[in-house]
């Protein structure tokens, strides 16, 4: 798959701009599990700020622990942009001037 670095393209004339997919991966503890302390156990172990640092840097991923994304993002500006983008609407900075937005 190719990649194309972060800020690299452009919007094409007459382009419409669209928010960013920021994914991640869900956890949870089924009702019936017969280990439910060792599996929340699993679940802080793998969101704690080292793991999550760890994860970031063999994958790629934006840390979904808050204090691993705020050490990576202050080494690194494309971080924060997609600690940016996963903000609510309500939470995020203003669009640049003449910028279009699609809600739905």
């Amino acid at each position: 798959m190719p990649t194309v670095p972060f800020g690299a393209s452009a919007l094409p004339p007459g382009g419409i701009a669209a928010g960013t997919i920021v994914s991640g991966n869900d956890m949870a503890i089924a009702r019936y599990s017969d280990n439910k302390d060792l599996a929340l156990r699993y679940i802080e172990l793998v969101t704690g700020e080292e793991e999550q640092i760890h994860f970031h840097e063999v994958f790629g991923d934006v840390p979904a622990n808050q204090a691993a994304a705020a050490r990576l993002a202050q080494d690194d500006p494309q971080v924060q942009a997609f600690i940016d983008a996963r903000r609510p609407r309500s939470r995020r900075a203003s669009p640049a001037p003449g910028a279009t937005s699609r809600s739905g």
